[in-house]
Formats: structure tokens, sequence, C-alpha cells
């Protein structure tokens, strides 16, 4: 760009932008994840592992 005689602010500014969406992307999905984990965890503390089976997978997933 600076060889064509223009500044490559304009550019750079835009390739930034766009990595700030792709990360915000990203740490939308990992903040779901983490809700998610958490629900689980939560249910995980009430189950009682005498009523499990054993032979079977953990009923919480």
């Amino acid at each position: 760009m600076r060889d064509a005689g223009s500044a490559p602010c304009g550019h750079t500014m835009q390739l930034v932008d766009a990595r700030l969406v792709e990360i915000q992307g990203r740490l939308d999905e990992l903040q779901a994840t983490q809700a998610a984990l958490r629900r689980l965890r939560q249910r995980l503390a009430r189950l009682d592992p005498a009523e499990c089976d054993p032979a079977g997978v953990c009923s919480a997933i």
C-alpha cells in the first residue's frame, strides 16, 4: 500500500476490526461453554452416586 502511494492505516484498522470480531465470537462461544459446564456441575452435585448404574455412563451426561 505504501508503495502505491497510500498510507496503510485504513487497511490495518480493517484487519484489526476483523480480528476483534473474530475474537469476540470466540469469547462468546467460550462463555456459552462455561455456562453449560457450570450447569452440568450443578446437576452432578445433586446426583446420588448410590443411584448410579455402575455399568453405565454417568447419567448427568
